[in-house]
């Protein structure tokens, strides 16, 4: 699980820093609203980096509740009546349901290498 998580997080950022960049670019979009989709590409190739260490790994959860948050907050902005701006509203939902699989994954990931330690704990104890 944690290696699917890892390898999700960093095709998931690639793909959002190159998509940002292409919207921001052919769009009239505002630039500051760019600034945390910049930010959770950063985020999210940092936690994939630092979650080959196992120690590191309760930060992947972490950069991809961030991104669900996100992408949660850009659809119902999108699909609340009075902005009335559906544009890459597919894309978005993806996005989100993408978003929603790394974080279960990665939390799996997390219990799973807590159980481990918790077995290794136990079998210290009484040797």
């Amino acid at each position: 699980m944690l290696l699917f998580s890892r390898y999700l997080a960093l095709a998931f950022a690639w793909v959002l820093g190159i998509g940002e960049t292409f919207v921001f670019v052919t769009t009239d979009k505002y630039w500051p609203l760019t600034f945390d989709d910049y930010i959770a590409v950063a985020f999210m190739l940092l936690v994939a980096r630092m979650a080959r260490n196992e120690i590191s790994i309760v930060l992947l959860p972490v950069g991809w509740a961030f991104v669900v948050g996100n992408f949660y907050a850009m659809l119902f902005m999108r699909l609340e009546s009075s902005f009335n701006s559906s544009e890459r509203l597919e894309v978005i939902t993806v996005a989100l349901g993408v978003g929603f699989v790394g974080l279960l994954t990665s939390i799996i990931a997390c219990v799973q290498l807590m159980r481990k330690y918790t077995a290794q704990a136990d079998d210290n104890l009484f040797p």
